[in-house]
């Protein structure tokens, strides 16, 4: 009876042991599916965390270079591009010693050109006015520290001026100096005005000291309309040490040259 048995068991195990055909079809087919995905390869798990990030300084430098463009309207873009410059080198540095960890390299160098070329045009531009901008036959001097701060004071006894050495030194010589108009009723065709040290007194309406004024009297051929801005003037300067205290120009000048300041000092 046990000898019966055993074939019968044999057979079962063995249609046991043998794989499902449709089985293992459809699990080939579906690894197939799997296989065949549309999902790109940039979403794949690999490069998930490929992106690169960027430093503050990046844009901070490629902005700064696009606002160092105002250098062609005012000298002030040659500090915004120095500062552009400075902030974008330090930027590129840290983007050379981490090249495969940060991003932001073409930002950042683009930012870097244009700060470097406006600073550079600028100062050019800045150094070529001042050396060129005094006439030829006058001496460039300071109306703050070489006239302004000398300071004067009237002599009651002497019935005249005290007059510093130095300034006294400046009657008669051909100078070039800078202020601001100080403002009068006539705006146009202008042939003697004020000149101020400075545009505090002048802005806010306000009188400026004795020191502070010098009195402008162009050449015949010479008209000038009234500007805010700093100008400069050429011409013979002269002491009067004999005006009474009450007259407030005590310095004049005989101008023969007038124009808008191409610098700031």
């Amino acid at each position: 009876m046990s000898q019966s048995t055993l074939p019968n068991n044999s057979s079962e195990t063995t249609a046991s042991i043998e794989p499902d055909t449709e089985t293992v079809e459809e699990s080939l087919e579906q690894s197939e599916i799997v296989a065949e995905s549309p999902v790109p390869k940039d979403l794949s798990m690999e490069n998930e965390f490929h992106y690169k990030p960027i430093p503050v300084l990046a844009p901070v430098s490629f902005v700064l270079g696009v606002a160092s463009l105002v250098v062609f309207i005012t000298a002030f873009g040659i500090i915004v591009g120095a500062i552009g410059a400075i902030l974008g080198v330090i930027c590129l540095l840290g983007i050379l010693r981490n090249r495969s960890e940060i991003g932001g390299f073409r930002m950042t160098s683009i930012g870097l050109l244009l700060c470097l070329c406006t600073a550079t045009y600028g100062s050019s531009k800045l150094i070529y006015d001042y050396q060129t901008e005094v006439p030829a036959g006058f001496e460039r001097i300071s109306f703050s520290n070489d006239i302004a701060e000398k300071g004067f004071s009237y002599e009651k006894g002497k019935g005249s001026w005290a007059i510093h050495a130095d300034v006294e030194k400046l009657d008669g010589q051909e100078v070039f100096l800078k202020g601001f108009m100080y403002p009068t009723r006539i705006k146009e065709g202008i042939t003697e005005f004020i000149l101020a040290k400075d545009n505090g007194d002048c802005c806010f309406g306000g009188e400026p000291k004795v020191t502070d004024m010098i009195l402008v009297k162009l050449d015949k051929q010479l008209k000038v309309d009234f500007t805010d801005k700093r100008v400069s003037i050429a011409g013979e300067f002269q002491t009067n040490r004999n005006q009474s205290e009450g007259l407030t120009q005590v310095y004049e000048m005989k101008a023969s040259h007038f124009e808008i300041s191409k610098t700031a000092f």
